[in-house]
């Protein structure tokens, strides 16, 4: 049992630095158990950063089927976003903050979930014209278009997003004045 734990904790320091020696660790845990909950959440955790996405979806679903806690959804949610599943991202992250309502992980899982999906449906339907789906430059695209047809609130919810997500680029700022200039020139008009 303690071999076990040194074990989990050891590859639990690997899985970003070396993720394929933290990935022989947990194998050999999950061969004397294959139901240990933390020895698949670090497994989908390595293959995720080996990018070995499709594997890490089912790990991450039998460690769902196992444990059933905030973490293991969490580590569902991101592996579907991975994948580009935003939707089944968007169900893994609501099912993550239901268990633990105080988590602040969770929630900011939820939030990035709700927006990927939001911004997954702008595309789908022609209102935003990206191929792939960084979070922050599509609210920043997004945010510009809504200014130039004078949504300036929805405009600054999409560029606070942004900057929320990535941090306050040169670009953010530049658009976020703009955006503050032209509702202010717009208020004054009325």
């Amino acid at each position: 049992m303690a071999k076990i734990s040194a074990m989990i904790q050891q590859a639990d320091l690997l899985k970003k630095k070396d993720p394929q020696k933290a990935l022989g660790l947990v194998n050999e845990v999950l061969r004397a158990d294959s139901r240990h909950p933390s020895a698949l959440g670090i497994k989908t955790e390595c293959l995720i950063n080996l990018k070995r996405f499709g594997e890490a979806l089912k790990c991450a679903k039998r460690n769902v089927q196992i444990s059933g806690n905030e973490v293991s959804y969490g580590l569902l949610y991101l592996t579907l976003t991975h994948l580009g599943k935003f939707s089944e991202a968007l169900e893994a992250a609501e099912r993550s903050a239901s268990l633990a309502p105080g988590s602040e992980i969770s929630r900011q899982q939820l939030r990035r979930a709700i927006l990927q999906n939001r911004l997954q449906k702008m595309v789908e339907n022609g209102s935003l014209e990206t191929t792939s789906i960084n979070t922050a430059d599509a609210l920043h695209d997004s945010a510009h278009k809504k200014m130039c047809a004078k949504k300036f609130d929805e405009a600054l919810e999409d560029i606070l997003e942004a900057c929320e997500i990535s941090g306050t680029t040169e670009r953010h700022r530049q658009l976020l004045q703009e955006i503050l200039r032209l509702k202010e020139k717009a208020r004054k008009k009325k």
